[in-house]
């Protein structure tokens, strides 16, 4: 669900990740958090869901990094080359398939697998590791998301405006026009 911003002249503060000043209407980002009780994510059919989904987050991050790369962005096509490999770890289904062998939701087996491998990240001496974290995480809720039918994306602005939102990961950001989004304000987050 999205909404245009309805207060005239509100000024919002914070930490500036790109130089030069921008005003435009606001566009908040929310992210949908709805449940599709009719897929089946346990058992063989939750297995064969999870490699589905593994594919498809996959395609669509290779997709949307050659699309950074091709309109100058190269760091950015980098963080989501990084997420796509994190799909090819064996780690990832051959952990959840067994979590999910034993009963558990597809959804859930992921989140258990990938959990570790995040704090151990999270709790790095190396900014640059804590940081892949976030990655990690990002790849487990577009996961989710792909398992239970919901975009990442929702219906783009209809004129250039600033994205307000809670937070917004660089998969999110990716498939975004660029003629439609001026500026980026969010809650949490770095300026990187």
């Amino acid at each position: 669900m999205t909404s245009a911003s309805k207060v005239a002249g509100t000024e919002l503060r914070g930490i500036a990740a790109a130089p030069g000043r921008v005003a435009a209407p606001a566009w908040r980002w929310d992210v949908r958090r709805v449940r599709d009780d009719a897929v089946d994510l346990i058992g063989e059919a939750g297995i064969t869901r999870l490699q589905i989904a593994v594919r498809e987050v996959k395609a669509a991050l290779t997709s949307k990094a050659a699309r950074l790369e091709a309109n100058g962005a190269p760091s950015e096509a980098g963080i989501l080359e990084a997420q796509a490999l994190m799909l090819d770890d064996p780690a990832l289904l051959d952990g959840a398939s067994e979590l999910i062998r034993k009963g558990n939701p597809a959804d859930a087996a992921v989140k258990a697998t990938m959990a570790p491998f995040a704090e151990m990240l999270r709790a790095s001496d190396d900014a640059i590791f804590q940081a892949r974290a976030a990655d990690l995480e990002d790849v487990v809720d577009q996961l989710d998301r792909t398992l239970h039918g919901i975009s990442d994306t929702p219906p783009p602005p209809e004129r250039p405006s600033i994205v307000i939102a809670r937070d917004l990961a660089p998969s999110q950001t990716a498939g975004l026009d660029r003629a439609l989004v001026v500026g980026f304000a969010t809650e949490q987050g770095t300026a990187t």
